[in-house]
């Protein structure tokens, strides 16, 4: 009698496999990874994988990953807004478990199971993220100073410090937005007109994109800040 051992069919787009080329040393437990999701969260899996940078395919481990899609699925799921979101949104400015090149601390556990009971009942992404924009940095104690250590920090580390820039700011707020399902993204600009500096700010989308101040709620609501006008002069 022969017996065959027959292996999960392969689901994933042949962009996952040029993808996964890229860390051969670790693609047996990518593949691993992909076998187990769920089929409702496949399209979301596939595109993160499929961009994920070639750091985070070495060390970024694949059930931390698998984690962060099941987080992100359940929260779509859960809030109001969830079942109207394009899934061109969802998979960039919900779905990803980082935003530039901060250390990959797990936070949408902490975040969702933190401000999920409260944003449930808002009606929009937007009064969400404005919501968030009040709370979430006086419940951690976290304000704005220069004197942290760097400025790509990850919400762990700015936490840990109790403080951070513009940019760590903004990577805290996005992480928290996306926890519980607002799609949010990094936006800025790498030299001001005429007298350099730079600046970071948050994007959230509500049926079109709008910009917020991280740490610096505004009582007008979205697409109001000081650096408006600065911005508003770019290239």
């Amino acid at each position: 009698m022969l017996l065959s051992v027959l292996s999960p069919a392969k689901w994933w787009s042949d962009a996952v496999d040029v993808s996964l080329n890229r860390a051969p040393d670790k693609r047996s437990q990518w593949e691993s990874m992909l076998e187990d999701v769920p089929v409702g969260q496949r399209p979301g899996a596939d595109y993160l994988v499929r961009y994920l940078p070639d750091s985070d395919l070495h060390y970024f481990q694949p059930k931390d990953l698998a984690e962060n899609i099941r987080l992100a699925y359940e929260v779509k799921a859960t809030v109001p807004w969830g079942k109207h979101l394009p899934d061109g949104i969802f998979f960039d400015a919900v779905l990803p478990h980082a935003n530039v090149t901060e250390a990959r601390d797990p936070w949408r556990k902490e975040f969702m199971d933190r401000y999920l009971p409260a944003v449930r009942g808002l009606k929009s992404p937007g009064e969400a993220a404005l919501y968030l924009n009040k709370t979430l940095f006086k419940d951690y104690k976290v304000s704005y100073n220069t004197r942290r250590l760097r400025t790509d920090q990850s919400p762990r580390q700015t936490i840990e410090q109790g403080m951070a820039t513009c940019t760590g700011l903004s990577i805290m707020l996005v992480d928290a937005c996306r926890a519980v399902g607002v799609p949010a993204r990094l936006a800025g600009i790498a030299s001001w007109p005429g007298r350099g500096g730079n600046h970071t700010w948050v994007e959230i989308w509500d049926k079109e994109w709008h910009f917020v101040g991280a740490a610096e709620p505004d009582d007008k609501g979205l697409n109001h800040a000081w650096f408006v006008g600065d911005a508003a002069t770019a290239i």
